[in-house]
């Protein structure tokens, strides 16, 4: 891992010791109780009263939120393609004191996400053109979660990313690993892909490039989703590509996934299929 270390200039960050409570409770809370502006059915029904059925959204987000409370929030945070918006709607009702903004470019998502945001009272969403207005406001903190493989050009949008960061300001992306490295257990999973990525993913080199480009510094990198959460995502994910299916196995087999998750988060992954990437904007 030292060899690692040296060779990509960052800091493969270890797993901090904090309550262990804290990722169950993290993983149980997820999307729980989340207005919605959508059909009323009975899918719809458990997943308000369950919250989250998909474990690949579930740990990505345990992951990110543990990276993101590594520092003090600062006042203004912003998630950038927040998608069904179970980790704003999380941070928000946990930091109440908090602003948090959202930007969605679908605009069904970003319509489903109006009841939590009026709910919540400290959610503001935007249309992606925040990023090329001249803004007032700057940002201490700046996310985004699996979206930087969706994005034509990923450096272009890195640098108007850095231009809205508050100096000593940070972004961590979490993104999925190159598909020819990611490793899989079943053998229908060697062909899974998203057909709305635009490239074959991404190196840690590229990530640090990347950051570089647009002016920031990246400071350390984790992998996710080892052994035992792409075991988990797999498990979960078995009823794909059939949608109905797919829907089913999720409900009924999330939460029995937990203790996959946990041990993706608590133990050092001897390997992962995504990444975890931190960068700091300098203080001027």
């Amino acid at each position: 891992m030292k060899d690692r270390e040296r060779e990509s200039g960052l800091t493969c960050h270890k797993k901090p010791r904090q309550n262990r409570f804290k990722p169950i409770r993290d993983l149980l809370a997820m999307g729980i109780l989340m207005p919605l502006n959508r059909k009323k059915n009975v899918f719809g029904f458990c997943k308000t009263v369950f919250g989250c059925t998909s474990f690949h959204t579930r740990l990505r987000n345990a992951h990110v939120l543990r990276a993101l409370l590594r520092d003090l929030l600062p006042e203004n945070v912003l998630e950038i393609g927040f998608g069904e918006g179970n980790l704003l709607w999380h941070l928000s009702r946990r930091f109440p004191d908090h602003c948090f903004f959202g930007i969605e470019a679908d605009a069904e998502k970003k319509k489903n996400m109006q009841a939590a945001s009026l709910e919540a009272g400290n959610i503001i969403l935007h249309s992606p053109d925040l990023l090329d207005r001249d803004n007032k406001t700057s940002f201490g903190l700046v996310y985004c979660v699996d979206v930087l493989e969706h994005i034509a050009d990923d450096q272009g949008f890195l640098k108007k990313i850095s231009a809205l960061m508050a100096p000593g300001g940070r972004l961590i992306i979490h993104v999925p690993k190159r598909r020819s490295l990611q490793k899989r257990y079943f053998r229908k999973f060697k062909e899974h892909f998203d057909p709305g990525h635009l490239r074959e993913e991404y190196l840690l080199e590229e990530l640090k490039n990347l950051a570089i480009n647009a002016g920031l510094l990246p400071v350390n990198y984790s992998e996710t989703f080892g052994p035992f959460g792409e075991l988990g995502f797999e498990i979960n994910s078995l009823g794909w590509p059939n949608k109905k299916l797919d829907r089913l196995i999720r409900l009924l087999s999330i939460h029995f996934l937990f203790p996959l998750a946990l041990l993706d988060l608590l133990v050092k992954n001897t390997w992962g299929n995504s990444i975890l990437f931190e960068a700091r904007k300098g203080v001027e």
